[in-house]
């Protein structure tokens, strides 16, 4: 195998596990009312931390071990980057650790819930984008 053919199933393999923490946010969500917007909320940042590490993989660069999002959207070629909302990915922040144990701080609700999973459907939208024309031009 080439080194490009590892680094695509390397970032697929990634972006496999961005979409099952998408599935289980969305999942979670839509218990409504009854629904933990603190679990939603994590499996949303999760799904969006993946799937960037899946882009930066896709453009030859190896990601750091980090829960910040921003940080990894910023460290995206600015072609991609130009589709992010950093400011939206910014407030995933908090969802990498904070709201997995009790302590003092704001609990998420349930439009922050779904504010969160809109969020992750933009970035793996554009993580799928991105990939198809990765393969795309691999073909060519």
């Amino acid at each position: 195998m080439s080194a490009d053919s590892d680094r695509r199933k390397l970032a697929a393999q990634w972006q496999a596990r961005a979409d099952a923490d998408l599935k289980s946010a969305r999942q979670l969500a839509a218990y409504g009312a009854d629904a933990d917007p603190g679990a939603i909320c994590f499996h949303a940042q999760q799904a969006v931390e993946k799937y960037l590490k899946a882009l930066l993989i896709l453009c030859g660069a190896s990601p750091t071990r980090t829960h910040d999002v921003t940080a990894l959207a910023e460290a995206l070629p600015d072609i991609i980057q130009a589709e992010m909302d950093l400011d939206a990915l910014d407030a995933l922040a908090d969802y990498a650790v904070t709201v997995r144990y009790p302590g003092p701080f704001e609990e998420p609700s349930i439009e922050d819930a779904r504010s969160a999973v809109v969020i992750a459907e933009r970035v793996a939208a554009t993580a799928a984008r991105h990939s198809h024309g990765m393969d795309d031009a691999q073909e060519r």
